[in-house]
């Protein structure tokens, strides 16, 4: 979900990349070097051609400067998983906040949609942040736990792809949706 991913690798340096493939964005610094990716799916293709090279070298001749680079992509991958979780873990919580109030089932679900169609119409964090309040203000005052880290995210534009966050928020309240649909239909 970050726009650049970067990823510093100590001990590692320009001229060791003859022996291992070379990702598009590499810069040299003291230590090390720092590689770019734009996106995740360019850090987990680099990855992947990182995991060819070991194959074709055979896994017994181990490669250091690979192992040192695969550690470090594994840090950014977990970083990655973490904002993966931290959306998931917000789509949840505005479920349960609308699931778990008084109401008809046919209203909660009318507001569940109302919701997810708003929030697809959003640009930035706080538009995001105000049309929840908008679709969920029937149901009270909506209050979320401090420990979301959701807003870290949505609300840096600068370094996090707002789009994909949004993308993915839209996707797991839609999952969430499907998933209570199919667990209480009516028999």
């Amino acid at each position: 979900m970050r726009l650049e991913i970067e990823v510093p690798v100590s001990g590692v340096y320009i001229k060791d990349f003859d022996k291992v493939a070379v990702p598009a964005f590499c810069e040299e610094t003291e230590d090390g070097v720092k590689l770019s990716f734009l996106g995740i799916d360019a850090l987990k293709d680099y990855q992947a051609e990182l995991l060819i090279n070991d194959e074709e070298a055979g896994f017994e001749q181990r490669n250091e400067i690979r192992a040192k680079i695969k550690k470090e992509l594994k840090k950014a991958i977990s970083e990655h998983l973490a904002i993966m979780d931290s959306i998931r873990a917000y789509a949840e919580a505005l479920f349960t906040f609308i699931y778990d109030r008084e109401g008809h089932r046919e209203d909660k679900k009318q507001i569940l949609n109302s919701l997810i169609e708003n929030i697809t119409f959003t640009e930035n964090g706080m538009e995001l942040e105000e049309s929840v309040k908008e679709s969920t203000y029937e149901l009270g005052p909506l209050v979320l736990s401090y420990k979301l880290t959701f807003k870290n995210y949505s609300f840096n534009n600068l370094e996090f792809d707002f789009q994909a966050i949004k993308e993915q928020l839209v996707a797991d309240l839609e999952n969430l949706k499907n998933e209570f649909t199919a667990n209480h239909k009516k028999v």
